[in-house]
């Protein structure tokens, strides 16, 4: 699989939700044939890392604008973290 970053920016003050989980930056991916604008790069609360997808722009329901097996979450968010480290960034 191929996955390369095409932009990213930091949050400059996440917070975590009520479920511990923490936005640390959005980011631009495109994997294999797929481009994705303004996926979250997100610490879990158990301490993982993993990332998701954007939300869809549905007002009355917030749902996700399409879904990844937790296997390409997890190597989306491997492939964020250099560049998020290079921007400063600590996880």
């Amino acid at each position: 699989m191929e996955i390369q970053i095409t932009g990213l920016s930091r949050v400059t003050s996440p917070k975590p939700n009520r479920y511990g989980d923490i936005i640390l930056a959005y980011f631009d991916v495109h994997v294999d044939w797929l481009s994705i604008q303004g996926a979250a790069f997100v610490k879990l609360a158990s301490g993982g890392l993993t990332t998701w997808e954007p939300l869809g722009k549905d007002d009355r329901l917030p749902q996700r604008s399409m879904k990844m097996c937790g296997a390409v979450r997890r190597e989306v968010a491997q492939a964020a973290l250099p560049l998020f480290e290079a921007m400063g960034g600590k996880v």
